[in-house]
């Protein structure tokens, strides 16, 4: 499965528009429309990160180094990640936000580590 069948298919079992899982991940529609599309089949390091967040999967199952897609398949990978889930699902609104703002930043310091 391409890169954009995988984004589509993720995006429509999480009942979300173009338009949602672009303001959700800072990606513009139209870059969605055209993966989705199979206009392009790449997209740069940082925006992969974004979307593998927002659609509850990993950056390696959207490029094809994993079929893992399932959150079971996910945790059973690194255990480890069961218990930042339940921590998470504890948090508010507003907090699980601010999780996602430091682990976007987190995913861009790493992508640039200078700063660049």
């Amino acid at each position: 499965m391409s890169l954009g069948s995988k984004i589509k298919s993720l995006r429509e079992k999480q009942r979300l528009t173009q338009s949602e899982l672009a303001k959700r991940s800072g990606i513009t529609q139209a870059t969605l429309s055209r993966a989705e599309h199979h206009l392009i089949n790449q997209l740069k390091s940082d925006a992969l990160r974004r979307l593998a967040l927002e659609l509850h999967t990993t950056v390696d199952y959207l490029v094809g180094k994993d079929d893992a897609t399932d959150v079971d398949s996910i945790l059973r990978s690194d255990p480890e990640i069961k218990g930042f889930i339940e921590l998470y699902s504890e948090l508010n609104t507003d907090s699980r936000d601010s999780v996602k703002d430091f682990m976007r930043y987190l995913g861009a310091s790493t992508a640039n580590p200078d700063g660049q």
